[in-house]
């Protein structure tokens, strides 16, 4: 078995949004968000975002005036990210590397 191919990684992140998002995650995005009390206006940025569920709620508090970038090693991952957040003014980034993630500007 080879290196997989990007459509095999968006593939895997497609069946993680659809069978493990729904079933576990997507309960707690809202109390993750509550906890961190997050508000309008603010710059989040949600490290390992997967494919996007904590920041699809995150940036229903940030508003118009607010960011959320999401980063996540999986190429796969940014990619359904960004389809399934297309309107939500968020940025998304792929990463291996925790120094390049370091040096990334999101002010």
């Amino acid at each position: 078995m080879g290196i997989p191919t990007l459509q095999d990684q968006i593939d895997g992140a497609n069946a993680y949004e659809a069978l493990f998002v729904a079933a576990l995650f997507e309960q707690w995005a809202h109390k993750v968000a509550d906890a961190a009390r997050i508000q309008h206006g603010e710059r989040v940025l949600d490290v390992a975002c997967g494919t996007g569920i904590l920041a699809r709620e995150v940036s229903k508090r940030t508003g118009s005036t607010g960011h959320v970038a999401g980063v996540d090693p999986g190429p796969g991952m940014i990619a359904v990210a960004r389809q399934r957040n297309a309107f939500c003014g968020q940025s998304w980034r792929a990463s291996r590397s925790s120094t390049r993630i370091a040096n990334w500007r999101f002010a």
